[in-house]
Parts: structure tokens; C-alpha cells; sequence
């Protein structure tokens, strides 16, 4: 497999974590050897999610219309 960042070399990695055996959690991934980036199979899943809501976020924005100029505000 070839990384999607960098197109370097990955390698299967399982992911450990938990303060106590009832918060244990594991999952399994890619890390890439070049650039260490990680990609599991949910990051993959929702990666399509994520630049959809990008792409709204970054959406242009209608300007504002005002109905009074800075000068009428001031008086």
C-alpha cells in the first residue's frame, strides 16, 4: 500500500490504549514509515463526511447588507 500523503510505504499497526483493563481499547491501522501518517478503516469511512462539511464551511458568504451607514449609527 502506498500512503495517501506522501505515496511512501505502510504498514499494518495495532493501536492500544486505556488507563485500566475496563477503558482498554485496541484497533488496527496503517502508519506510514515515511511521513508516520495513521489511516484506520473508520478514518476511511468518514473521510468523505468530513470534506463535506468542509466544503459547506468553506462556502462563500453572501456580504451583509446594512441599513444604516457607520455615520447614521453614530449620531
Amino acid at each position: 500500500m502506498k500512503c495517501e500523503r506522501c505515496g511512501g510505504f505502510i504498514v499494518g499497526v495495532s493501536f492500544f490504549g486505556g488507563e485500566t483493563a475496563a477503558e482498554a481499547w485496541e484497533y488496527a491501522g496503517w502508519k506510514c514509515l515515511n511521513c508516520g501518517f495513521i489511516t484506520d478503516p473508520l478514518i476511511q469511512k468518514n473521510r468523505p463526511v468530513q470534506f463535506q462539511h468542509a466544503n459547506r464551511l468553506n462556502a462563500p458568504v453572501r456580504p451583509i447588507r446594512w441599513s444604516h451607514t457607520i455615520a447614521e449609527i453614530a449620531t
